[in-house]
């Protein structure tokens, strides 16, 4: 094996025939100083299937590794553990790298080379390859800025969300930031938020201002509507932990009195955005509103937390304006609410009060 300046990790899951896509797109770069590591996470047989061709046919460019605990933070930290190459750029196995990605972003490091992250924009398609939409840029983040919005760091470079496909960045910063926490697999979906925001304070983020990846996007009702049944039950789990609250208190070097403040804030909104997605629920309208009313509980001048609590009440034929959802959605038969869920986000709106 010769000695890569990029890893490319890619962990293996359930990315099934598209892993094979995105193996494909990481071998098509530019940039030819890299390695590719595949890290099988319990890969399902087919995904598995798609793989391992690669690792016969470029014995020197990919290698497979195995990681028995489930759960991309344990996936992408035994990666990048394994790796060889002074930068990492990481690539979901369902995620596609155009061909210039690489090379763009060593330029742009070797510019910066104090950087933590380098990232790019994306491009959103479909599963059938179809463009949804283009020439997206990262987004800010809003706990973070309740965190941190008055520091003259985050003043001088707020911290913006990147996608993990977009992402290259030095190994060594990675490790010295204590990677991922493992703490939020298998998976809360806030492990990228955390990963990014540790790295951020170790050095500053930039953007290749251009689409440099494809970001598998679900397209149809029925693929929305199953990921926000795992976002349900993904944010069930954690919020039963309480392990995001618990992070974020790690972050804050401050009294009591002033991060407890922080943390209603950002409780408030989250507890408003989850009641506005349950008023699309008939059977769940009157849990929504008990959450209404624990967000203004915990930010009472809050004029959003107002509003969604008075839209609460319009007549039914209503909803589907004031809370932002189509009037005919319906979810598959198979969707069901985890047992708990409303007892669980009950418990996070009194944590803090």
């Amino acid at each position: 094996m010769h000695s890569p300046r990029v890893s490319i990790v890619i962990p293996l899951y359930k990315g099934g025939c598209y892993a094979k896509e995105a193996i494909s797109s990481a071998l098509s770069q530019t940039y030819k100083n890299f390695e590719i590591i595949l890290v099988d996470n319990n890969a399902s047989d087919e995904t598995r299937n798609y793989a391992l061709p690669f690792v016969k046919e470029f014995p020197e460019k990919v290698r497979l590794i195995h990681e028995v605990n489930q759960g991309v933070s344990f996936a992408r930290n035994k990666g990048i553990l394994e790796a060889k190459g002074q930068l990492i750029a990481l690539l979901d196995d369902d995620d596609i790298m155009y061909s210039d990605k690489l090379q763009r972003q060593v330029e742009v490091f070797d510019k910066y080379p104090d950087s933590a992250i380098i990232s790019c924009w994306d491009d959103r398609i479909s599963y059938d390859g179809k463009i949804l939409s283009p020439n997206n840029v990262p987004t800010e983040i809003f706990w973070v800025k309740i965190l941190l919005g008055e520091t003259q760091y985050y003043k001088n470079s707020p911290f913006i969300f990147h996608l993990p496909s977009t992402m290259l960045f030095p190994r060594e910063k990675a490790i010295a930031c204590g990677l991922y926490d493992v703490r939020f697999s298998p998976s809360y979906m806030t492990e990228d938020v955390d990963f990014e925001f540790r790295m951020y304070k170790l050095g500053y983020i930039k953007v290749v201002s251009h689409a440099c990846i494809a970001y598998r996007f679900t397209e149809g009702a029925f693929e929305e509507q199953k990921w926000n049944g795992e976002r349900i039950r993904s944010f069930t789990q954690w919020a039963g932990t309480n392990i995001v609250f618990t992070v974020m208190q790690e972050y804050l070097d401050l009294p009591p009195s002033i991060y407890r403040n922080k943390l209603r804030k950002i409780q408030s909104q989250w507890l408003r955005e989850f009641a506005c997605f349950l008023m699309r629920f008939p059977e769940k309208r009157s849990a929504a509103k008990r959450l209404f009313k624990r967000a203004l509980l915990a930010q009472p001048f809050d004029y959003k937390a107002w509003k969604s609590f008075l839209r609460s009440y319009y007549p039914s034929r209503f909803y589907a304006h004031a809370f932002h959802f189509e009037s005919d959605a319906r979810f598959p038969s198979s969707f069901s609410f985890p047992d708990g869920f409303e007892e669980t986000y009950f418990s996070i709106s009194s944590r803090f009060l």
